[in-house]
C-alpha cells in the first residue's frame, strides 16, 4: 500500500514539470490563482513603468543560486567546472542581452558522485531528488548528465532541462544549449510557453487576433490576454518543433480555430523551435513577469539590490562562478578583467562575507619572460587585499598582502607550468562592496 502512494505522489509531482525538446508537452499545470495581468495586460506595462527600468543600468535583483551536481564519477567530463561556469554565464548572458535588470550568482554547491547517478528519470529520479535535496532560500537547479523520460522498452526521450512547478527546481544537462537553462529559469519566474494550450478548442486556445474577445462565464476579455500565456506582445504559435527552419524562418501554415494563419515570433526563448540557436529574446510583457513574480516571492527581500553609494561593486562579475581552483577563470596575456569581491546568501537566508575569487595562468601557452601582473582596486583603497599563488598540485607557493590601490607584482618566482591565483580581502567583511581590475603584461 505505501509503495503505490509513493509512485501515486511522484507522479502527482511529475505532472507539475515543464521538459525540453517534447514535441507537445501536455504537462503544464493550469492556473491556480488568477494573476493580475490575465486579462490585463495593461497592469504589466504600468508595472515596468513604475520601476523606472528604462532609467536604470544596475540590476534589481541578484538571484542566489544552488548547485546540486549529480555525476557518475568526480572525473566525470560531463559536469566538469568548465560546463557549471558556462552554464551559468550563459544564465546571465541572455538577461543582460535582453536587460531583464535581473543576474544570477552561484551561492553554493553540492556535488553526488555515484555511478547510478549517470542517468536520471524524468518520472522518478528527478522529483524526488530535488525534494530531498532542496534549500528554500535559494534557486535551486540540479546539474546532471543526462535526463530521460522511458517512453517505450527501448525508446526513450532525451531532454536538455526541465522545471519542477510543485518544489520550484531546475534541472538540466550541464552541457545543453546556452538558452537551455534561461529557459529553465524562465518558468521558475512565471513564464509560460507562448504555445500553451495551442491544440486546444477555442475556449482555450489563443487566438493569431490580438483583438479577438473571449467571452467567458468567469472570465471575459481579450483572448490573447488569457489564453496561452496571458501576454498579447508573444504572439499565438504552435509548437515550433517542426515548423522552423534552420535560419529561424516559420514555414508552417497552421491556422488557429478561427481560421487566422499563425505568423509567431521564432526568436522567443520559451518557444520551441528545433534550432535553439534562433531563442534569443524576451518581451517586455515577459520581462515584467519575471521581475513582478521575484518582487512577490518571500525569500527575495534579501536578493533584491541595494542602490546604494558604490554598491554596484557588490554585484557578481561576469567571470562567476569562480569560487575554487575547478572554477578558476583564466587569465589571458595582456587581457583587462574586472572582478567583485561580494557577500553571498547563506543556506540558511542569511548574508556572507566570504567570497573569493580564483583565477588560472597556463605558463606553458603564455610564452613571454619578465611577466607582471597589475592589479587596480576600484575603491576603500584601506582595504587589503591578499594574493596567493599555488601550484597545479595546490601546493602554496607565495602570499603577498596588498596594500596600495594599485600594484604591479613581477612573476619571476614562477615557473613554466600551470598556476592558480587566489584574491580574497583580507577582513571579509570588506567583500560586500570590493572591485578590482586584473591584467597580465610583459
Amino acid at each position: 500500500m505505501k509503495f503505490l502512494q509513493i509512485i501515486a505522489i511522484l507522479f502527482f509531482i511529475a505532472q507539475q514539470c515543464y521538459a525540453q525538446n517534447v514535441a507537445d508537452n501536455k504537462l503544464e499545470h493550469k492556473h491556480i490563482f488568477r494573476k493580475p495581468w490575465i486579462g490585463n495586460n495593461k497592469f504589466l506595462i504600468d508595472y515596468l513603468n513604475k520601476t523606472g527600468i528604462d532609467t536604470i543600468r544596475h540590476p534589481l535583483y541578484v538571484v542566489p543560486i544552488k548547485l546540486w551536481i549529480y555525476r557518475s564519477s568526480d572525473s566525470s567530463i560531463a559536469t566538469n567546472g568548465f560546463y557549471i561556469k558556462q552554464l551559468i554565464n550563459n544564465l546571465n548572458n541572455f538577461h543582460r542581452l535582453n536587460d531583464t535588470h535581473i543576474a544570477f550568482y552561484v551561492s553554493d554547491v553540492k556535488c553526488f558522485s555515484k555511478k547510478k547517478f549517470s542517468t536520471f528519470n524524468y518520472y522518478t529520479k528527478f522529483p524526488f531528488r530535488t525534494i530531498i535535496n532542496h534549500n528554500k532560500k535559494l534557486l535551486n537547479i540540479a546539474v546532471v548528465e543526462e535526463l530521460i523520460k522511458p517512453i517505450k522498452k527501448y525508446r526513450n526521450y532525451h531532454f536538455t532541462g526541465s522545471y519542477n512547478h510543485f518544489n520550484n527546481s531546475v534541472i538540466t544537462i550541464a552541457q545543453c544549449h546556452p538558452s537551455g537553462i534561461c529557459h529553465e529559469v524562465g518558468h521558475y519566474l512565471g513564464l509560460k510557453h507562448p504555445h500553451k494550450s495551442y491544440r486546444c478548442g477555442k475556449h482555450r486556445q489563443e487566438s493569431v487576433s490580438r483583438t479577438r474577445i473571449r467571452k467567458g462565464i468567469f472570465m471575459r476579455g481579450y483572448n490573447c490576454q488569457i489564453n496561452g500565456d496571458a501576454l498579447s506582445d508573444t504572439y499565438a504559435q504552435p509548437n515550433l518543433n517542426k515548423t522552423v527552419d534552420q535560419n529561424c524562418n516559420y514555414i508552417g501554415n497552421l491556422t488557429d480555430r478561427w481560421g487566422d494563419v499563425y505568423q509567431p515570433q521564432t526568436d522567443n526563448i520559451m518557444s520551441y523551435p528545433p534550432n535553439k540557436n534562433c531563442r534569443t529574446s524576451f518581451t517586455d510583457m515577459q520581462k515584467a513577469v519575471m521581475l513582478y513574480n521575484l518582487e512577490h516571492k518571500r525569500k527575495s527581500k534579501k536578493w533584491r539590490f541595494n542602490d546604494s553609494e558604490n554598491s554596484f561593486l557588490a554585484l557578481p562579475d561576469r567571470y562567476e562562478p569562480d569560487f575554487s581552483p575547478q572554477m578558476a577563470t583564466t587569465l589571458n596575456f595582456n587581457e583587462l578583467q574586472y572582478h567583485t569581491l561580494h557577500s553571498r546568501i547563506s543556506k540558511k537566508g542569511k548574508v556572507l562575507y566570504d567570497d573569493v575569487d580564483w583565477l588560472k595562468v597556463d605558463f606553458q601557452k603564455v610564452k613571454h619572460e619578465n611577466l607582471v601582473i597589475h592589479i587596480n582596486k576600484k575603491n576603500k583603497i584601506n582595504t587589503n587585499l591578499v594574493l596567493s599563488f599555488y601550484d597545479d598540485k595546490s601546493n602554496l607557493i607565495k602570499q603577498i598582502k596588498i596594500l596600495e590601490s594599485e600594484i604591479e607584482i613581477k612573476l619571476d618566482f614562477l615557473s613554466k607550468q600551470t598556476y592558480f591565483f587566489k584574491i580574497e580581502p583580507e577582513n571579509q567583511q570588506d567583500s560586500e562592496v570590493l572591485g578590482y581590475e586584473i591584467r597580465l603584461s610583459l
